[in-house]
C-alpha cells in the first residue's frame, strides 16, 4: 500500500485553493459539498487557521511557492497534477449519495488513460459493469484483476464518442426534473447553462463538471448538456 486511504471530515472547516479557472473551480465546488469553508485566492497570504492548501494554478512557479508555503506550515497540500508537489492525492470519485467510493491505483490507470474525461468514463464504465458488483461483494482480488483485464481492453483509452443533450427547463424546481434529465447532468463533462439556472439544478451536476455559458464554443468529443433556464424558454417561446 503505497498510500494511507482516508476520508476527511470538513465540516465547516477552511481550505484554501489557490487558482483561477476550471480546475480551482471544481476544486472549490467539491470541497463545498463536503462542507468545507472554501477561500479561493490567486496567492498564498495567511495560512492561520487552514486545514487544507490546494494549488490549482497551472503556472509551474507558483505552484511551487504554493507547495513550500503549506508544507512550512505543516499543513497537507495538494497541487492539481503535481505529485511531487503533493502531499495527498485526490483519488477518482464515485459519489451516490450515501455510498461514496474513492479510488487511486497511484498512477497506473494515468500511465494508460492520459486525459481525466477519459478516465472518469473507465471508471464508470467498471462500476457500471462486473466490477461494482465484485466490490460490492467484498471481492476485493477479482475485482481488480478485472479492472486489469478493462484497462488492457483496447478500448480503455478511448474517450467516446461525443453527445450533446438540451434540457429545457420548465420551472425553477429540481422537483420538476426527469429521470432523464438527472442522468444527463450526472453523466456531463461540460455544463452549458444561463445564468437564470438555479443552483439547486445545477448542483446535481458532477462537481468537476465544466460549465460554461450557453454562447460558449462547445467539444464535440465531450458530453455536453445545454441547459437553459425556465426564463429563456420563455423569452424563446415568446420570439417564436
Amino acid at each position: 500500500m503505497q498510500s494511507f486511504p482516508i476520508f476527511l471530515r470538513l465540516q465547516g472547516r477552511s481550505v484554501l485553493v489557490v487558482g483561477e479557472g476550471q480546475a480551482a473551480a471544481a476544486k472549490q465546488r467539491l470541497l463545498e459539498a463536503a462542507g468545507a469553508r472554501v477561500e479561493l485566492v490567486s496567492e498564498v497570504s495567511s495560512l492561520d487557521g487552514t486545514a487544507l492548501v490546494f494549488g490549482a494554478t497551472g503556472d509551474d512557479a507558483r505552484d511551487q511557492a504554493v507547495s513550500a508555503a503549506a508544507r512550512a506550515a505543516g499543513i497537507p497540500v495538494n497541487v492539481v497534477d503535481r505529485p511531487e508537489l503533493s502531499d495527498f492525492i485526490m483519488p477518482a470519485v464515485v459519489d451516490r449519495g450515501e455510498v461514496v467510493i474513492g479510488i487511486s491505483t497511484h498512477g497506473a490507470v494515468q500511465a494508460r488513460v492520459a486525459d481525466n474525461a477519459t478516465r472518469r468514463r473507465f471508471w464508470e464504465r467498471f462500476f457500471e459493469g462486473e466490477g461494482a458488483q465484485l466490490v460490492m461483494a467484498g471481492e476485493e482480488f477479482r475485482a481488480a484483476r478485472r479492472m486489469i483485464r478493462d484497462l488492457n481492453a483496447a478500448d480503455a483509452a478511448q474517450s467516446g464518442a461525443g453527445s450533446r443533450t438540451v434540457i429545457a427547463l420548465i420551472s425553477n424546481s429540481s422537483d420538476d426534473l426527469t429521470l432523464g434529465a438527472l442522468r444527463a447532468l450526472r453523466q456531463a463533462d461540460v455544463i452549458a447553462h444561463d445564468a437564470d439556472v438555479p443552483a439547486e439544478i445545477l448542483d446535481y451536476a458532477r462537481r468537476d463538471a465544466r460549465r460554461v455559458a450557453l454562447d460558449a464554443a462547445l467539444p464535440r468529443d465531450a458530453r455536453v448538456v445545454v441547459l437553459r433556464s425556465a426564463a429563456v424558454q420563455q423569452r424563446i417561446g415568446g420570439a417564436a
